[in-house]
């Protein structure tokens, strides 16, 4: 399936050399339709990742849904437990949410190759230090790869 993605969304999709990459644009802008494209390629690619919000409504009302339908859009197969902010796929990536509501929740989790902010602005520093922390940039297979860190905000 071929998508069109206005200049910003592609530049967020294609810049894989940067660490660090904020995406911040106005409301409405595809900020988290882009963002969860890139969750799903890099959960595709085989590499673990956390997602977090500002609350744990935003993280399932907005970002999981948004990941569900990008999921349905590219016939990826998926799991998601509503309970644990988590989702699963075939090849045994996972994409953990997170929230500034309980920003310890993220200690212990290894093998985390990504973390993405939706929203950064509206999230507390110690939660995106904590799922930072998490992230040692190893994919499934055990290959070494740079951890990459990407936030979303207005």
């Amino acid at each position: 399936m071929e998508i069109e993605l206005l200049p910003h969304q592609y530049e967020f999709m294609e810049r894989d050399a940067d660490k660090r990459l904020a995406l911040v644009t106005g409301v409405g802008c595809g900020k988290t339709m882009v963002a969860a494209m890139w969750l799903l390629q890099q959960a595709q690619d085989g590499q673990n990742s956390i997602v977090s919000a500002q609350n744990y409504s935003a993280l399932h009302k907005v970002v999981f849904s948004e990941l569900q339908r990008q999921a349905r859009r590219f016939n990826i197969d998926y799991n998601y437990n509503k309970q644990e902010k988590v989702m699963t796929f075939s090849n045994g990536a996972i994409i953990y949410g997170a929230s500034s509501e309980a920003y310890d929740s993220v200690l212990g989790l290894t093998n985390i190759s990504n973390y993405l902010a939706d929203e950064a602005a509206y999230s507390c520093e110690q939660l995106r230090n904590n799922c930072e922390e998490r992230c040692r940039g190893v994919d499934l297979k055990g290959r070494i790869i740079k951890a990459r860190y990407r936030y979303t905000t207005t």
